[in-house]
């Protein structure tokens, strides 16, 4: 199934719009237990990627370890995405006046992850990393294994696990408390300087296939060639665009090859793509 199209949409000059709405709740923390439970991540008030690292990881199935926290004076659970950012946060003055002391610290167990390192030395898993607390983890520092924004660092929850990964992915093994004292800051200059490479790639590869998609000659008009955007869609060739005149289309569109739709104007602009 192919990239589904909301019942209602509104084509205009500037081409066809798609809003999406996103509702997250996080996780109010019980305070009456002393070592609470770990909860989805995505229930967590989130700190750490910027967006285009988010997106780095997304498109290259790159794994972020996470850490999430329980403080005892902040009633919903933090979540950090990388263990260099946690540490930062836990061990930075004033940090724990401003949120109250660690209750529970758990970290991502990549024990039974199958965690690697690809060819580019990023880390990838087969399986999703459970949890398992900070203080019964053991982490694999210094090594190759590398996130969207940098080298990260990797938990286990078997030792034997964790070495073996430092035998594949290079690094030491080290426990929580000497990871808490070691120090993550970078110089700034040397961090963006190790990612210009990746990103300067990556942001080419996304303008060369906006050039190939929005280039894709026009085969179908919806109300000349097809009474309906989905009936435009069905009988466009693969790496067409249909083009889609102003109006408002009731209807529920469902795109299974790839295609452009992109709306008739002067300041019309490819608004929904079908992958390659």
């Amino acid at each position: 199934m192919g990239p589904t199209l909301s019942t209602w949409q509104t084509v205009t000059a500037l081409g066809v719009v798609v809003t999406v709405v996103v509702f997250g709740a996080a996780f109010a923390v019980d305070l009456g237990s002393e070592r609470p439970d770990p909860v989805p991540f995505d229930q967590t008030v989130q700190r750490g990627m910027t967006m285009a690292d988010e997106q780095r990881a997304l498109s290259r199935d790159i794994s972020v370890p996470r850490v999430q926290v329980f403080y005892s004076q902040y009633r919903y659970v933090v979540g950090y995405e990388g263990l260099d950012r946690a540490v930062t946060a836990l061990t930075e003055p004033g940090h724990e006046q401003q949120f109250g002391y660690p209750l529970a610290v758990y970290v991502s167990d990549y024990s039974d992850a199958e965690a690697r390192c690809s060819d580019r030395g990023t880390l990838g898993t087969e399986g999703s990393p459970d949890w398992v607390a900070a203080s019964d983890a053991h982490f694999v520092v210094d090594g190759t294994a590398r996130g969207p924004a940098g080298p990260v660092t990797v938990p286990f929850g078997s030792r034997d696990d964790a070495d073996a990964f430092a035998d594949r992915c290079g690094g030491r093994v080290v426990d929580w408390a000497t990871l808490r004292n070691r120090s993550f800051e970078r110089d700034g200059a040397t961090t963006v300087r190790d990612a210009v490479d990746d990103r300067r790639a990556g942001a080419n590869a996304s303008v060369r296939a906006a050039r190939e998609r929005s280039a894709r000659p026009v085969s179908v008009v919806v109300g000349e060639d097809a009474p309906t955007v989905q009936a435009a869609v069905e009988a466009a060739p693969p790496n067409t665009t249909v083009v889609v005149p102003d109006g408002t289309y009731r209807e529920q569109v469902t795109v299974e090859k790839p295609i452009t739709l992109r709306g008739r104007g002067r300041h019309s602009t490819a608004a929904v793509t079908a992958p390659s």
